[in-house]
């Protein structure tokens, strides 16, 4: 009985409109935590559940946005005061289960730091499993958390947004914590609450947070740790052939695995070296045979319509009456000039290489003038007259 009367206290304490009283009770509730569930059995799931009611209110009464951060941070570091794994995650499930029952309760000029809270709380749970040096059965223990939690498919419709974001930052956090302690299996065991979440997923805003912001990012992301792209194609894989998940979803698993497996079989082509070059100009040398060869000068038209300078320089052979002279030169056409070249027949061509200084484009004759511009210039001839 005493024990339980202390929870209420603090509660009560957390929950006082006099900031200093809050915060002296933040401090204070840390070291009882740790005390607590250093003796067995430690703390219930209800005595949690009572401190997290008062916590929630704690940033509820929290104002400006450096104090809301600050608390956010202290409550999300209070996970490190557990001794044992166990008590650390039933911490972060009260947590979640507070979320939940009381997420429709609030209002949207408070929505913002409860989104950083949770953020700041899935941070400091990453960074549990980095202390434990990413111990596989202390991440399934936090998976089953998750699963349980925040990304239950029996909870979506009570608090959609609280999982969305959920999966919108579990990556991004995960990365910003990962060392190269991590492997990949541990990294396979978080994601299983996320694999049962896109099996059995109706809504499609959520399961198109798991493609994009988890399981595509991921192939696009650097990571300090090597992954098994193979190993989490898979485990899409068993996850989408299992009879009961839904057709949609199938579809889409399906080809992240397609995606993970072909990541590993990619082989890294060592680029060519780039020949020097001076300020932004590209040197395209182009021999006898493709001089005289105009089905090689058109491959050669696709090449240079990438390139981004505007001036080419090339050499070519000049034919005149139908003969190739052996002496070479270089012409500088700008970019526009050169594929209007290689738009030509081939007699067009060489014949446009006899003239290489004359320009192909044709020049834009000016257009009529607007009524408006007309009456400016007469004004104008006016000021003028006058100041004359």
């Amino acid at each position: 009985m005493a024990t339980r009367g202390r929870e209420v206290d603090f509660a009560r304490r957390l929950a006082d409109p006099n900031k200093k009283n809050r915060d002296r009770a933040v401090k204070k509730l840390r070291d009882w935590l740790a005390f607590q569930s250093s003796k067995p059995p430690g703390l219930a799931e209800i005595d949690m559940m009572k401190v997290w009611k008062g916590l929630h209110y704690c940033m509820w009464l929290s104002d400006k946005r450096p104090v809301q951060e600050e608390l956010a941070d202290t409550l999300a570091k209070l996970i490190h005061s557990f001794p044992r794994s166990d008590q650390a995650f039933q911490f972060v499930k009260t947590f979640f289960l507070t979320m939940e029952r009381e997420w429709r309760k609030i209002d949207k000029l408070r929505i913002d730091k409860y989104y950083m809270l949770v953020r700041f709380f899935v941070r400091e749970s990453f960074n549990y499993l980095k202390t434990n040096k990413w111990n596989e059965g202390i991440c399934e223990s936090f998976g089953t958390v998750l699963a349980d939690g925040p990304l239950s498919i029996e909870k979506q419709a009570e608090c959609l947004g609280l999982c969305l974001h959920v999966t919108d930052i579990f990556l991004e956090e995960l990365l910003s914590v990962a060392d190269s302690q991590m492997t990949s299996d541990s990294l396979n065991v978080l994601f299983s609450p996320v694999y049962i979440l896109a099996g059995n997923c109706r809504n499609l805003p959520v399961m198109k947070n798991i493609r994009k912001r988890i399981f595509e990012a991921l192939l696009d992301s650097a990571t300090p740790f090597d992954i098994d792209y193979t190993a989490i194609g898979e485990s899409l894989f068993s996850v989408g052939a299992d009879p009961l998940v839904r057709a949609p979803n199938r579809k889409i698993l399906y080809e992240l695995r397609e995606k993970y497996v072909e990541k590993d079989r990619v082989v890294p082509i060592e680029s060519p070296p780039k020949k020097a070059r001076k300020d932004d100009d590209r040197v395209v040398s182009i021999d006898d045979e493709i001089s005289v060869n105009f089905g090689r000068l058109e491959q050669l038209s696709a090449f240079s319509s990438d390139l981004e300078p505007i001036k080419l320089d090339f050499e070519t052979l000049s034919e005149v009456d139908g003969k190739s002279k052996s002496k070479t030169r270089k012409v500088r056409f700008s970019t526009a000039e050169y594929r209007s070249r290689m738009a030509l027949s081939k007699k067009q061509f060489v014949a446009s290489m006899k003239e290489p200084g004359k320009s192909l484009l044709k020049s834009k004759k000016p257009g009529p003038l607007s009524p408006l511009e007309k009456r400016r210039r007469k004004i104008k001839a006016r000021l003028n007259a006058k100041l004359d």
